[in-house]
């Protein structure tokens, strides 16, 4: 599939191009790499946004292995700031997968800068 993405390649979506991606989405979807959760295990749910929408993956400390992927695309009405935008990704996974965090411990990991400071000084600022 990557020959599609080349300066001036043609697309054209053969039978090479759609036999890749159905294998590229049966072994994201099956063990290893996706697992069944260990409650026992602390979760990770890590998030991102983009212009055009929102994501997260459930691990778990110490196993590299997907438990949930989520995504979505943005709203039209959603014209939020950078900021906005990541932080409405990690309320959207929480509520998305609360079934999986609900009564456990996690951690939350996002690439943004301005988020990742607030969560520390609100970290160092509580009882």
């Amino acid at each position: 599939m990557t020959k599609l993405l080349k300066k001036g390649q043609k697309w054209i979506w053969s039978e090479e191009q759609e036999e890749a991606l159905q294998k590229l989405k049966e072994s994201l979807t099956t063990a290893p790499i996706l697992a069944c959760p260990e409650f026992s295990a602390i979760f990770v749910l890590q998030t991102d946004a983009s212009d055009y929408g929102l994501g997260a993956v459930l691990t778990q400390v110490g196993q590299e292995r997907v438990i949930v992927y989520a995504s979505r695309k943005l709203l039209k009405a959603e014209l939020y700031s950078a900021t906005e935008k990541e932080c409405l990704a990690i309320v959207w996974a929480i509520r998305k997968i609360r079934c999986y965090l609900e009564g456990y411990r996690f951690d939350v990991v996002t690439d943004h800068l301005a988020l990742t400071y607030a969560i520390a000084v609100r970290r160092t600022l509580s009882p």
